[in-house]
């Protein structure tokens, strides 16, 4: 597996990732319908990122933008494995690599934000949540889905990793 930046022929291999991880009736998967064709055709124009590659072809990908609280703080926008591809340290090594990248600049603090567990119970987010716990995030705070700051519609975990 090779990691390397994200870059403008990388776009249709990670949307189609992003179909792969598709929310389905059942409420199992990651992103919604707007998540794959709007947002993250979007977002990886304008985020830093990058991919995880094998075999010639995109098995994750992540990105990452500023945050606003604190400030001047990165914020992993979008993280994504094939499901086929789970539990082979990608992501792990896909958020090592932004850490890498973040910590050139003097940064020390990196953000996400996921569903709380309570609001991914019975979903795959559950599993999202315990990913991000088991690479060193810690709860920072929790964005209620009728907040001001939120436009998710469900209860946001805001998790905090310190960055050595």
């Amino acid at each position: 597996m090779k990691i390397r930046p994200l870059d403008e022929q990388d776009y249709a291999s990670v949307v189609e990732l992003g179909k792969k991880l598709r929310n389905t009736d059942d409420g199992k998967g990651w992103f919604t319908e707007d998540a794959y064709q709007k947002n993250i055709p979007f977002d990886i124009c304008i985020q830093k990122g990058f991919v995880a590659e094998g075999g010639g072809n995109i098995l994750g990908f992540i990105t990452y933008t500023s945050y606003d609280t604190p400030p001047m703080t990165p914020l992993i926008g979008w993280i994504a494995v094939d499901p086929s591809h789970h539990r082979k340290g990608i992501g792990a090594n896909l958020i090592e690599k932004v850490e890498t990248e973040i910590l050139k600049t003097g940064v020390k603090e990196l953000y996400v934000e996921t569903p709380t567990r309570e609001a991914g119970i019975g979903s795959d987010y559950e599993s999202t949540y315990e990913f991000y716990l088991g690479v060193g995030f810690v709860l920072d705070k929790v964005r209620l889905k009728n907040a001001p700051d939120n436009n998710c519609g469900c209860d946001m975990a805001v998790l905090r990793r310190v960055l050595e």
